[in-house]
C-alpha cells in the first residue's frame, strides 16, 4: 500500500512538471495572430487547422496558417492585453 501511494505521488508530481506547449498562429492572408495551447488539422491535403484562440475564447479554423512555438511569457503577455 505504501509503494502505491508512492508511485501515485511520483505520477502526480511528474504531470504537474510537463509544461505546456504554447502556440502563435498567422493566418497569412490577414496577418492577424492568434495565441492557443492546442491545434488540430483536419486532415493532411486542405492544410485546415482548428482551435480557439485564448485571446478571445472563439473556435477559429484556416487554411494555410503558419504554425510556430512560443514561450509562456510571450503567451502570456500576448493573452492579456
Amino acid at each position: 500500500m505504501k509503494n502505491l501511494l508512492a508511485a501515485a505521488v511520483l505520477v502526480a508530481v511528474g504531470l504537474g512538471l510537463t509544461g505546456c506547449t504554447y502556440y502563435e498562429i498567422t493566418d497569412p492572408t490577414t496577418e492577424k495572430v492568434y495565441y492557443t495551447t492546442n491545434w488540430d488539422r483536419q486532415d493532411n491535403k486542405s492544410g485546415v487547422i482548428q482551435f480557439k484562440d485564448m485571446k478571445t475564447g472563439k473556435q477559429v479554423t484556416l487554411t494555410n496558417a503558419e504554425v510556430g512555438k512560443i514561450k509562456e511569457k510571450d503567451y502570456k503577455s500576448a493573452i492579456k492585453d
